[in-house]
């Protein structure tokens, strides 16, 4: 069998009629702390005895045994040859290589996600492990690891996620070759941990009726604005994200009865244009393309925006509307610990957090039987299952649907009462004349059968 310069071909013999592969691999050691090499003997098959009588029953000639080794044994270590970066370790590719494409090509809540997975579930069990020594059960390991600490299966998934990544961005870098084994790993059924809640309309009535936009109080140097019914009005009415309200400047809204032109663009009237959000006070692109949309702004909700304008010292184009008193976006961790839990638990309402304002709208578009195709661009989904995953059950619509479908099933049935005619007879009608007598006369020479039908 041919091969390449440096390709790994092992050691085969025949020994008592049976084809043996001796070679060497690299196997980690926990008390060494790094990779030492380990002499490995695999049976390959029955070899003719001697070898070089002619094979039978089964027995492997050394050309066959040569490609059973390699297909089995020794492609799986050569990745180590053909690639010689692939010999380090995953700790130090993170290190070295991932973590600066983490840095320039993810958003900032990204970075955060990949950094602590990395850092709580995935390095401790398979930083050690080279790159080209990755198989799926090391993978699974950490999968592993995290049910045992009885993490949730989106935790694992996300798991999962990262490992894929860190692998794919190796194999675009030519340092890793063959199949990614994060990709063999098969997931826990996936187990709802909360429970996806939307308000009605009295909750969200009783909602708006306690809050209001607190400005900030000059007397405390760590107090911002609070509009908390503005927020939530931009989130119940326009279904829009906390991080898309706190990405919002001035220039972004057009208040006025005209259109306007913001980089190029037409704003329509008493409009909002979501171009970017901020996440904890860091500016960025939306999450996909299809966040990008300009929605129509309620009278109620132009109220709220041009109070809350004339109330804020940050009135320039490019200032946030929801701006604290250093001029940056406020951070909605704060406000929901300070204002919006406290009110919510309050109301009865402890379940209360900003993506429940997003399904909320989502629900009430669907109850007050809004255009699917109009829903799903307010939402700003791309596909129309996932604003369907946003839309909860209104249990007062169902009551009414399921009283109309009781009513109707529960009416009494037609009577369909059979006409006992003999189909022989003649039909006889009476007719009037013109001396008003009365005479029977035969209708027809044809008899009338009964069909059996009612109207």
């Amino acid at each position: 069998m041919s091969r390449r310069r440096g390709q790994r071909k092992g050691y085969l013999r025949a020994e008592n009629g049976s084809w043996l592969l001796t070679y060497r691999k690299y196997v980690w050691d926990p008390d060494a702390r790094k990779t030492v090499p380990q002499r490995v003997t695999e049976k390959i098959g029955p070899a003719p005895d001697p070898p070089t009588r002619r094979c039978k029953n089964g027995e492997l000639t050394e050309k066959q045994a040569q490609r059973f080794a390699w297909d089995h044994f020794l492609s799986k270590i050569d990745n180590a040859t053909v690639k010689p970066f692939s010999t380090i370790t995953f700790d130090q590719f993170w290190e070295q290589r991932y973590k600066i494409h983490l840095e320039r090509k993810r958003k900032h809540s990204t970075k955060g996600q990949y950094k602590s997975l990395w850092k709580v579930w995935i390095q401790p069990v398979i930083g050690h492990v080279r790159l080209f020594e990755i198989k799926p059960d090391q993978v699974d390991a950490a999968i592993t690891r995290a049910l045992a600490a009885k993490k949730g299966t989106a935790t694992v998934k996300h798991i999962r996620k990262v490992v894929s990544a860190i692998i794919e961005h190796a194999r675009t870098l030519q340092m890793f070759t063959g199949e990614n084994p994060a990709r063999l790993i098969e997931l826990p059924a996936h187990v709802q941990v909360r429970r996806q809640r939307a308000m009605d309309l009295e909750q969200c009535r009783a909602w708006l009726a306690i809050v209001t936009d607190e400005p900030a109080d000059p007397k405390d140097r760590r107090s911002d604005i609070k509009p908390m019914r503005t927020m939530s009005l931009l989130g119940l009415c326009c279904s829009l994200g906390v991080s898309e309200q706190l990405g919002f400047q001035w220039q972004h809204f057009n208040l006025t009865e005209s259109s306007v032109l913001l980089d190029g663009e037409l704003i329509e009237p008493f409009s909002a244009a979501v171009r970017e959000h901020s996440y904890r006070g860091r500016p960025g692109t939306l999450k996909h393309g299809h966040r990008r949309r300009n929605i129509p702004l309620p009278k109620v909700l132009m109220e709220a925006l041009n109070d809350l304008r004339s109330a804020s010292k940050w009135t320039a184009p490019t200032d946030p509307v929801f701006a604290g008193e250093s001029g940056k976006a406020i951070w909605t961790d704060n406000l929901a610990k300070r204002v919006l839990k406290p009110k919510a638990i309050a109301l009865g309402m402890p379940w209360l957090s900003w993506n429940i304002l997003r399904h909320t709208c989502a629900t009430l578009t669907k109850s007050f039987v809004m255009l699917d195709v109009d829903r799903r661009a307010l939402q700003g989904h791309g596909d129309q299952n996932m604003t369907d995953r946003y839309t909860h059950e209104d249990w007062e619509r169902m009551r009414t649907t399921m009283e109309l479908i009781a009513s109707e099933i529960t009416k009494p049935p037609k009577r369909n009462e059979p006409d006992t005619t003999p189909a022989n007879v003649v039909v006889m009608k009476r007719r009037k004349i013109s001396n008003s007598d009365t005479e029977l006369t035969r209708e027809s020479l044809q008899p009338t059968r009964n069909t059996g039908t009612t109207s």
